[in-house]
């Protein structure tokens, strides 16, 4: 199969979504087939509905000869005009992959009516649709081939005696980090060490606010900010935490939630996305409230203090991980799916 992976930024962003895409064009190239990708600038909202008027973009892909063309929904404004006019010129079938509809965030009423309508266009606009989690599944409201990825390997590495806390996802707000931080800043300052695994450039006021309020509260001596890593370090950094924390106040699928459950660790997340249909509170980790920073630090001081009981979470993590598929045999499904098409 030849295909065209259409996305925004290419894959290198440290997310849920940007990694689930690479992997899945990876699976593709593992099992022969060809995938080229397609980056699409980064533009506001209104700019990007005009890319989809340019003639060159659909002319470099209805000229490729795909068998498949595949898209990021996260681009869909660039990508709305853009598939009506492939349609005229396309030979293979576009799907669309679904980590988070922008519908679904907080935005003002008239906004989300507004998203709502260019995204329900979009998916029409689409002979078939993946979606990562159940969430994106209600809120795309079809089926789709498969649960969440995640990795093969189960076994955590060696442990620090601190306790070792880490937040992966870019520095941004809806990802919660600042809530993390005043969790830990009610914390004794001596016990722990938070590791920040996300780019800093996503938002770089709200990277600047949050460092400020680190500052403020005298605790950058335990925190480090690691930047975009790559999956060889991700993993490490993985193995030698004791702790996911993920503090959304929105979040599309539980993916990186499923990763460290692939590495043993427990996770302490926010209600407020995927993360809720993965963790089962009180056994492999803690759901809280969005924006409670007192019980992500009420759940930290327990397994600061207690080192039995984050084994036995730690142990459960790892038994967790197991109810869901491998990267390969999820993107295996997906590739399946995009075939039948």
């Amino acid at each position: 199969m030849r295909a065209a992976f259409v996305t925004c930024g290419g894959f290198d962003d440290l997310t849920g979504a940007g990694v689930y895409d690479r992997r899945l064009a990876g699976h593709l190239r593992e099992r022969g087939d060809t995938v080229d990708v397609v980056s699409l600038p980064r533009r506001c909202y209104a700019r990007s509905l005009g890319e989809g008027l340019s003639g060159g973009l659909a002319g470099t892909l209805a000229g490729g000869r795909y068998d498949a063309i595949i898209e990021d929904e996260q681009d869909h404004p660039s990508l709305l005009l853009l598939n009506r006019r492939l349609r005229r010129r396309a030979e293979g079938p576009i799907v669309a992959i679904v980590h988070r509809l922008r519908c679904r965030g907080r935005c003002p009423g008239a906004a989300r009516l507004i998203f709502r309508r260019i995204e329900k266009l979009y998916l029409d606009s689409t002979d078939g649709i993946v979606c990562d989690s159940e969430i994106a599944h209600r809120a795309a409201g079809t089926q789709r081939p498969g649960r969440p990825a995640v990795r093969d390997r189960r076994a955590g590495g060696g442990r620090a005696a601190d306790l070792r806390v880490l937040f992966v996802g870019n520095v941004i707000r809806r990802k919660g980090l600042h809530v993390l931080v005043d969790a830990l800043a009610s914390l004794p300052p001596v016990g722990w060490r938070l590791d920040v695994v996300g780019s800093l450039a996503a938002d770089s006021r709200y990277a600047a606010a949050v460092r400020r309020q680190i500052a403020e509260r005298g605790i950058g001596e335990r925190i480090c900010f690691r930047g975009v890593v790559g999956d060889g370090l991700l993993a490490r950094i993985l193995d030698d935490g004791h702790v996911l924390v993920v503090p959304s106040i929105e979040e599309g699928s539980g993916m990186v939630s499923i990763e460290a459950f692939s590495r043993a660790l427990p996770v302490i997340a926010s209600r407020a996305g995927g993360a809720a249909e993965v963790v089962s509170h009180g056994r492999d980790g803690f759901l809280v409230d969005p924006g409670d920073a007192a019980m992500i630090a009420s759940y930290l001081e327990l397994l600061m203090e207690n080192r039995g009981y984050l084994r036995k979470v730690s142990t459960a993590a790892g038994v967790s991980a197991a109810r869901f598929p491998t990267w390969a045999e999820s993107a295996e499904a997906v590739s399946s799916f995009i075939r039948s098409l």
